[in-house]
């Protein structure tokens, strides 16, 4: 191909390599594009699905999965073996959870887990560079590490590497507005070229002749012609080998290289890839709704059919000829009249056409197996019961949960990854100041403080930096309840005499209080006077009566829990299935059982 012509020499074959890389990746582009078109449905802009989508089962499925990946806010979990570190470590981990909050960092790990089931999740870190500018969005304050999404429209990197750390580049394109980055004073930074910068408008082709980024599908692209702000598109790159950091002004014609640096970042670059399946040889992963894409179209194709065999189904009244009276005086009565004929005999109702019953059969079947071979779905996301007793429900939903069990492990540590290299930022900064929390170690007292360079004791590798990997998981009010029930009939009951002993007492004032939080009951308290302690002692001094040493009489109840009459939705879907295919429902105790 012909070399566009750069001012920058040695940056030149740079580019070609950049340039070929991006239009190699634009093969999975467009898959990406195509799958979240029919994740939209038709409803959302013109852009989305090419047919109708009845029902949705990879917006069911990628929603179920979200939540079970990406549920709540990460925690991070900071240790050392070094003793007198303890009270450092302590602080280490109070500052990452505020960092985390600030940033907003959830919704990031949300959108790249999201980005993970159609293409690739992919992750920028660093601080913001900038001396006075806060660029890329109201949350990247100035000097404060980020963690940013990039889309696989933005990202390029390597195509010839097998495996990341092969890898000789890998960048993203973004566009931020001119005026700042020529206010920006970044480190490194080529004054004389960002003050001759253009503003250039936003394209919607990723590359020339190439195919069109996923920000089409909103419907938005007239909008950008008229921006309110001049903007410039800029390129970061990451050159491993050389150990550069270097920003281009990418312009119609050539690059222009703003900014050149050392990378003095923490090691493996600013950029992480989320991989939900590996794929050998190969840096892109498989996205999970590649194999869930083909199901999701039979589905909603056989779907689709049964409407349009709906709509032309007909009821008809048929006559003989010469029966024009009986016909006018049967269309002209009402529903629940009463009509005189000549001939009541000869007419008939005769229907036309209507759903085929094996087709409904086969749509059953498709939607079960969908569910199936994406792991249980029903289970997963509770949309059904699939067993007959809460005990065999629970059994499922072990079992199925182990199907996303390697995906979740890969989400933790991809996360804990990205969460040592923000703490890498926030440790070497020397301007961090975080606002921190502590409590005073045997009282329920706090002090606030803050973490900043005089908090920072030993070195960032003394410390072992995790991500509590239960902190991901959705946590409903209903389970914590249920948790902050059996963690006190099964732990601290039965250890009460002993805590007794060790002089610690149970709270329970603010037992009750978590009840009545998790419970969304705050009546409870109306129902609950506490003792004034002057008042508690008194009674205490008062004698025992006789025979109040004798065991409380106790009761146990034994309650069996099974799911309402009618079965599970599997028993249903198969006994309708063999209504539909000809034969009659076999009778079992259980309709899962063929």
């Amino acid at each position: 191909m012909t070399n566009v012509a750069t001012p920058d020499k040695k940056f030149e074959r740079l580019e070609t390599a950049v340039t070929i890389a991006r239009r190699s990746l634009n093969v999975h582009r467009q898959t990406r594009n195509k799958r979240l078109a029919a994740w939209l449905g038709t409803h959302y802009s013109d852009r989305g699905a090419e047919r109708r989508t009845p029902i949705n089962l990879l917006q069911m499925a990628s929603g179920i999965y979200l939540r079970q990946l990406a549920g709540g806010n990460p925690r991070v979990m900071v240790n050392t073996e070094v003793q007198a570190l303890q009270p450092a470590a302590d602080d280490l981990r109070l500052a990452g959870d505020v960092l985390l909050n600030q940033i907003n960092f959830i919704d990031t790990i949300r959108r790249v887990v999201m980005e993970g089931f159609f293409g690739a999740g992919i992750i920028k870190t660093g601080i913001n560079a900038s001396k006075s500018v806060e660029i890329g969005g109201y949350l990247h304050d100035v000097g404060q590490p980020f963690a940013d999404p990039v889309s696989l429209d933005n990202f390029v990197f390597d195509v010839t590497a097998k495996r990341w750390e092969q890898v000789t580049f890998a960048g993203d394109y973004y566009r931020v507005p001119l005026s700042q980055v020529k206010e920006s004073d970044l480190p490194g930074g080529k004054k004389k070229v960002i003050k001759e910068l253009q503003p250039n408008e936003k394209r919607y082709i990723i590359e020339e002749g190439g195919d069109e980024s996923t920000e089409v599908l909103g419907g938005f692209e007239s909008a950008a012609q008229e921006e309110y702000i001049d903007h410039v598109e800029l390129l970061d790159l990451w050159l491993p080998i050389e150990n550069m950091f270097i920003t281009v002004a990418v312009g119609e014609n050539s690059w222009k290289v703003i900014r050149e640096i050392e990378w003095e970042g923490p090691e493996g670059g600013p950029y992480d890839m989320l991989s939900l399946q590996e794929v050998p040889d190969n840096i892109l992963p498989m996205p999970p709704a590649a194999a869930w894409e083909d199901m999701h179209n039979l589905c909603n194709s056989i779907l689709n059919k049964l409407g349009d065999q709906a709509d032309r189904m007909k009821n008809v009244a048929v006559f003989p000829r010469g029966a024009e009276g009986d016909a006018d005086a049967i269309t002209n009565t009402p529903d629940g009249g009463v009509v005189e004929m000549d001939s009541p005999n000869s007419a008939k109702e005769m229907r036309w056409g209507g759903p085929d019953q094996m087709l409904m059969a086969m749509f059953i079947q498709v939607k079960d197996i969908f569910s199936w071979s994406a792991g249980n779905l029903d289970t997963l996301g509770g949309l059904s019961p699939m067993a007959d007793t809460l005990g065999q429900e629970s059994i499922l939903d072990s079992n199925s949960s182990k199907m996303i069990d390697d995906m979740r492990d890969r989400t933790v540590g991809f996360t804990q990854k990205v969460v040592k290299k923000l703490l890498w930022w926030m440790w070497t900064d020397p301007l961090i100041s975080l606002p921190i929390t502590k409590r005073v170690e045997g009282t329920n007292a706090t002090i606030s403080s803050s973490f900043d360079a005089s908090s920072r004791e030993g070195d960032l590798l003394d410390y072992s930096i995790e991500i509590n990997p239960y902190s991901f998981r959705y946590r409903t009010p209903a389970g914590q309840l249920q948790k902050l029930r059996t963690i006190t009939q099964e732990m601290i009951l039965p250890l009460y005499p002993l805590m007794e002993a060790k002089g610690i007492t149970f709270k329970l004032d603010e037992y009750f209080k978590k009840v009545a939080d998790y419970s969304d009951l705050p009546e409870l308290a109306d129902l609950i006077e506490y003792m004034d302690p002057a008042m508690e002692q008194e009674n205490q001094k008062q004698p025992v009566s006789e025979g109040s040493d004798k065991p409380a009489i106790t009761s146990r109840t034994n309650t069996r829990i099974s799911q309402s009459t009618g079965g599970t939705r599997t028993g249903r879907d198969t006994a309708m299935f063999q209504q539909l295919v000809g034969g009659s429902p076999q009778t079992s105790a259980n309709p899962n059982k063929g």
